[in-house]
């Protein structure tokens, strides 16, 4: 794919039309490429206070907080430089969730009031054991009734994260089959109440 650390955002309220108009006006498309030291793949976009944008060298917030992305206001700030890899993120709470490039290490993302920015946890760092010499290849998250972000490692074994970020808390617990069976993805689907 050409451009493969660019973002591109259609016309609002128009998904196929790309195009702009001179001059520019704030509901054109937009399109743009991260200046960081290095080309890297965009990975995920995903918002939160505003939006972040995840490639595999690091983290990016664009535009400024609970404002509309236009053509004017295309600001880009790298957050952190632990880049994400292809498995999908999660959110949970204000929080995201993602795994990190080369896919070893699960990272947590959050606005930190106190700087007035992005920063981040090794969520995997208290139990490197469930991890060492593995990957991730699946994540997705139960909120209720505990917030549990469950993981599909390359051996086909679950993992689960208890994450309450509200606390500084989080725990990982590892699943069998019971049965010697392995996993191979991780969906959550609510029911009623759960």
């Amino acid at each position: 794919v050409n451009g493969p650390d660019m973002v591109w955002g259609s016309k609002v309220g128009q998904p196929p039309d790309f195009s702009t108009s001179p001059p520019l006006q704030d509901d054109d498309a937009i399109s743009f490429r991260l200046a960081g030291t290095q080309n890297h793949p965009v990975r995920h976009i995903v918002g939160l206070k505003q939006l972040v944008v995840l490639t595999d060298g690091g983290a990016w917030t664009v535009g400024e907080p609970k404002q509309p992305l236009t053509p004017s206001s295309l600001g880009a700030d790298q957050e952190t430089w632990a880049g994400a890899s292809s498995v999908r993120p999660v959110v949970v709470g204000n929080n995201l969730v993602y795994v990190q490039a080369r896919g070893s290490i699960v990272r947590d993302l959050r606005f930190q009031e106190e700087v007035q920015s992005f920063g981040g946890n090794d969520l995997t760092i208290f139990a490197s054991h469930l991890f060492t010499g593995y990957t991730i290849r699946a994540l997705d998250v139960a909120q209720v009734p505990d917030p549990i972000v469950w993981a599909v490692r390359s051996d086909g074994r679950l993992l689960g994260l208890t994450y309450l970020p509200e606390h500084d808390v989080w725990g990982w617990h590892r699943h069998d089959t019971g049965a010697g069976g392995f996993f191979w993805d991780v969906c959550v689907v609510p029911e009623n109440d759960q």
